[in-house]
């Protein structure tokens, strides 16, 4: 049996996730979505216009930007399986993942706010 360190052994555990939908009642305020994405690249300027327009859409949901380039991002993208960038994440407070979009095609606003109220 190999030991893995604590923080691989958890990334381990945690990556198993499900896209499932929202049920009726479940408390929306602690849905966020998450961006992750390189600042100073090709697709940086579209991720900020995609944050900017999230946050000008009016809906209750939480954004969080994140570089992929920092510890932070790299652990979050090995958590997540994510393989291309930018990836956006609807992310419900247990960390159990409502969607992912994956690549240059980002979604629509209006895409991204269905899943948070849906």
């Amino acid at each position: 049996m190999s030991v893995l360190p604590a923080a691989r052994q958890q990334a381990a555990v945690k990556q198993t996730y499900y896209l499932t939908k929202f049920k009726q009642g479940d408390n929306l305020d602690k849905v966020k979505v998450l961006v992750l994405y390189r600042p100073n690249s090709d697709h940086g300027r579209l991720v900020d216009d995609f944050i900017n327009n999230f946050k000008s859409s009016g809906t209750s949901g939480k954004i969080e930007a994140v570089n992929i380039d920092t510890r932070e991002g790299s652990a979050t993208a090995v958590l997540y399986d994510v393989t291309r960038y930018p990836a956006v994440l609807v992310l419900r407070d247990d960390g159990i993942i409502q969607h992912l979009w994956e690549g240059l095609d980002l979604p629509l606003v209006n895409e991204v706010v269905a899943y948070i109220s849906a």
